[in-house]
């Protein structure tokens, strides 16, 4: 019998349920091992800091994460920010376009503007 309450997502494992997700009322925690998004929804504290936004506004992203692992070869932002760009390749290293959200792609580069040349694709200003 359902009583109008929404009984979360389920997953199961063997014999074991455990509850994903579910809408918790404003004066309810959520369970043990379970985060509250903004909107009152819970879900399994493994979702936060996963690198995906689980919590409709991205609160669970927003926890002090650590920053992703680069692959080899790329080089990283000085700050992570949810969702912006953090780990470059080596050239974007002191190209004149800042990549990163803090810019720390472009500091303490030395440019050449008097001659540089651009390639065909690039734009000169």
């Amino acid at each position: 019998m359902n009583s109008g309450q929404p009984d979360g997502s389920r997953i199961t494992f063997g014999e074991s349920t455990d509850v994903i997700s579910s809408i918790a009322s404003p004066n309810v925690p959520c369970p043990p091992g379970m985060f509250r998004c903004k909107d009152g929804k819970c879900i399994t504290s493994l979702w936060v800091c996963n690198y995906q936004k689980d919590c409709d506004g991205g609160e669970d992203e927003q926890q002090s994460c650590p920053p992703p692992e680069c692959e080899g070869g790329q080089i990283s932002c000085s700050q992570y920010v949810f969702n912006k760009t953090y780990c470059l390749p080596p050239h974007f290293r002191c190209d004149m376009t800042d990549d990163c959200d803090d810019k720390s792609d472009e500091v303490q580069c030395r440019y050449n503007k008097r001659h540089h040349h651009c390639h065909h694709y690039e734009f000169k200003y």
